[in-house]
Parts: structure tokens; sequence; C-alpha cells
């Protein structure tokens, strides 16, 4: 026999999951955000807040800190990563339109805390 009858013999499975194997999700309590009281449905996302040390939306924590700032003209406020936010503004000097200054660092997560939190919560997910 040829090398192509030999595969054209060979039975196809189909490549789809099987449904019946797939475990069930789990379906979890959004637990309520600590600033608003509102549930928290992407707790991914979420910040651990700084006073009260439970979950709390990240616009909810992004909101508060930024009530408490004053930008003057041509700062923004952003999200830096890793529980920090700043103030920045594009630099003047520089001819490189995407250069940027970063004025002040405002460290929010303690990151013993959150990584502690975000670790119990990753068995659970």
């Amino acid at each position: 026999m040829s090398e192509n009858a030999n595969r054209k013999r060979r039975r196809r499975f189909s490549r789809s999951k099987d449904k019946s194997r797939e475990e069930p999700k789990v379906e979890r309590e959004a637990p309520p955000c600590c600033v608003c009281g509102k549930p928290i449905r992407d707790i991914l996302a979420a910040l651990l807040h700084r006073e009260k040390g439970e979950p709390a939306h990240f616009d909810c924590i992004a909101k508060e800190i930024l009530a408490g700032e004053t930008l003057a003209e041509g700062e923004r406020f952003t999200y830096l990563g890793s529980g920090v936010f700043g103030i920045f503004r594009q630099g003047k000097k520089s001819r490189d339109p995407s250069s940027i200054v970063i004025r002040k660092k405002i460290e929010y997560e303690d990151k013993e805390k959150a990584a502690a939190w975000k670790r119990s919560l990753s068995v659970k997910v």
C-alpha cells in the first residue's frame, strides 16, 4: 500500500473539546467594593484599599486619589503599575513628543499585603 492510502484510512477524530469532560465553573460571590458598595465583578483588576485593607474597584481608588490631588495645566493622572499611580506632564525641553516627566509618584498598595491577598485569590479563581 502506498503512503497516501494509509493516510486516508486513518480515523480522524474531532478536534473540538469534549464538553462532558469540562469541570463545571465555580460560581464565586463578588465581594462588595469598600468605597462604593457595588459588587466587584472583575476582582483581578481590583486594588487593595490602603486604609480599609479590603478590595475596591480600580476606578473608585483612582477617583479617591485624584480628589486629593491638584493637577496643573498640561498634567495628567495615570496608573504606572504595581499599585503605583502618578502625575506626569510632557517634557518641555525635549523635542521628542513621547518624552514625559513624572512629577509625583503615589505608591498606593502595600506590596506585601497586596501580594498575599492576590495569592489567596488566585487559588480560588
